[in-house]
């Protein structure tokens, strides 16, 4: 896959995989506060993940991942997560695999500039989203509560009476679904661009570090290289556009040159599937694991509040 498809991917439908991504993600987040409540009553916890967000298409693998990323934000409520940490690492990776070796040093430059641009847009969107449910729905609903505390009640919920917590009503369910939804898409734009911006400027400089050969390990490297490429070829990299070449090009091209039809299927599609049922099992792994600590976390806040009455009634 081309460096350019990862753009126009991320200019064009990357919006719309990351909404969904973050819609499944305050599921998540909602389901894991339903655990706590349960794990209270019952004395039982819940591994809650996101259900499998990857849809048919080219980048269908790309989507899945912009799906975890906001997964793994809301769940994580902001914090270092252990499925946020895979995520890093397996976003890099994607960076790199999927990273264009013989774009020039004026294109990973306008490549970094199209993202800030993209960025703009999404981090709008986000403040748009935010400020439009708090200035018409928490303001509005903050003075009805203030007139009419009954009515605010069904604004804004109440609390559980067997508990003693806070039970959220549907507008404010939806408020922090819309808002925490917003916030990981930008967030998820802002690493994304941060991650190409990195690898684009590490690989600039350890070009110019071989171009130059000026010690033992970088004149080994361009003397192989230009062999491999030839001397005009090597002097003219990164300074005039040639054909792209990806890690994951690299591979497809090893995958098509199988003469025999069917035995290039299989692979074609063993290669596929097992790279996504790999990745989505150890997201489904990290999930339950952040999960699990999560609605630890909740419970054990509840006995603390419990013990914390139990102190004030004595």
């Amino acid at each position: 896959m081309a460096i350019g498809s990862i753009l126009a991917f991320i200019a064009r439908g990357g919006k719309a995989a990351m909404k969904q991504a973050g819609r499944a993600a305050a599921r998540t987040g909602r389901n894991v506060k339903a655990a706590s409540l349960k794990q209270a009553r019952r004395g039982r916890a819940l591994a809650n993940s996101p259900k499998k967000i990857i849809p048919k298409g080219r980048f269908k693998l790309l989507k899945y991942l912009g799906g975890i990323a906001g997964t793994s934000l809301l769940l994580g409520l902001g914090e270092l997560t252990i499925t946020s940490l895979w995520q890093g690492v397996v976003t890099g990776g994607q960076t790199i695999v999927n990273f264009d070796f013989n774009m020039t040093d004026a294109a990973i430059d306008d490549m970094a500039k199209r993202g800030r641009d993209a960025l703009y847009g999404v981090v709008g969107g986000a403040l748009g989203t935010s400020l439009g449910w708090l200035a018409c729905g928490a303001v509005p609903g903050a003075m009805i509560a203030a007139i009419n505390p009954g009515v605010g009640a069904a604004i804004w919920g109440k609390k559980d009476k067997d508990t003693g917590k806070w039970e959220d009503s549907e507008f404010t369910e939806e408020m922090k679904e819309e808002i925490l939804q917003a916030m990981a898409m930008m967030a998820y734009g802002a690493w994304r661009l941060t991650m190409r911006t990195v690898v684009g400027d590490a690989f600039k400089s350890l070009r110019r570090w071989i171009k130059e050969g000026d010690n033992l390990i970088s004149g080994s490297i361009k003397q192989y290289l230009v062999s491999q490429m030839g001397q005009e070829a090597f002097d003219d990299w990164g300074i005039k556009q040639r054909e792209p070449w990806t890690l994951s090009q690299q591979i497809q091209k090893q995958i098509e040159a199988i003469p025999d039809e069917k035995m290039r299927e299989f692979v074609e599609e063993f290669v596929e599937e097992f790279g996504e049922s790999c990745l989505e099992a150890s997201f489904q792994i990290t999930n339950s694991i952040d999960s699990h600590y999560a609605a630890e976390k909740l419970k054990n806040r509840s006995q603390m509040r419990q013990v914390e009455l139990v102190i004030e009634e004595a």
